[in-house]
C-alpha cells in the first residue's frame, strides 16, 4: 500500500470502515465512485458547496491552504492510480481522493454521473477546517450573486 493512501486512511476514515482498508491493504477503488463519501470522519471533512463544484471556483481555495502543487492521486481509474497529479488536473477526474500532505490534506470527488457530485477538502487541522468552512461560505455567497447575475 502506497504510504499516502495509508495516511489517508489512518486520519480521515471511520474506525470500522478504516480497519475494513488496513486488512484488505487499501481503498477498494469501486467505493471510490460514491460509497467512500458516508466513510468520512466528519470532524475532518469539509464538504464544498454545490455552487463551488467548479475547478476554477475549488482551485484558489486548495491553494490558500497548500503550497503543494502535487499530490497522489488515489482513483477508481487504474490509469490514474497511484500517479502523481497536479492540483489543476486534479479537479478533472471524479472518483478520485488526492491527497496533497499524507494524511494532512486532501481532496476527494465523488462519480459525477449520480445526482450530485460530492466533493470535499479533508483536514485533520480543526483550525484549517474552521478557515476552510469559512472561505468556502463565503465563496458560496459569492457565487450566488454572481451566478444570479448572469
Amino acid at each position: 500500500m502506497h504510504h499516502g493512501e495509508e495516511a489517508f486512511i489512518r486520519r480521515f476514515l471511520i474506525a470500522a470502515y478504516r480497519e475494513r482498508c488496513l486488512a484488505k491493504k487499501g481503498i477498494p477503488r469501486r467505493d471510490l465512485w460514491h460509497r467512500l463519501a458516508w466513510e468520512f470522519r466528519p470532524n475532518r471533512t469539509v464538504e464544498l458547496p454545490n455552487n463551488v463544484h467548479v475547478p476554477s471556483r475549488i482551485l484558489p481555495v486548495l491553494r490558500k491552504f497548500c503550497k503543494v502543487d502535487v499530490g497522489v492521486c488515489i482513483s477508481a481509474r487504474e490509469e490514474l492510480d497511484l500517479t502523481s497529479i497536479s492540483m489543476e488536473k486534479s479537479l478533472d477526474h471524479e472518483g478520485t481522493i488526492v491527497s496533497f500532505i499524507p494524511g494532512k490534506l486532501a481532496l476527494y470527488q465523488s462519480e459525477a454521473a449520480l445526482p450530485r457530485t460530492f466533493q470535499a477538502i479533508l483536514t485533520d487541522d480543526p483550525t484549517v477546517k474552521a478557515r476552510l468552512t469559512a472561505m468556502l461560505d463565503a465563496a458560496s455567497a459569492h457565487y450566488k450573486t454572481v451566478d444570479r447575475a448572469r
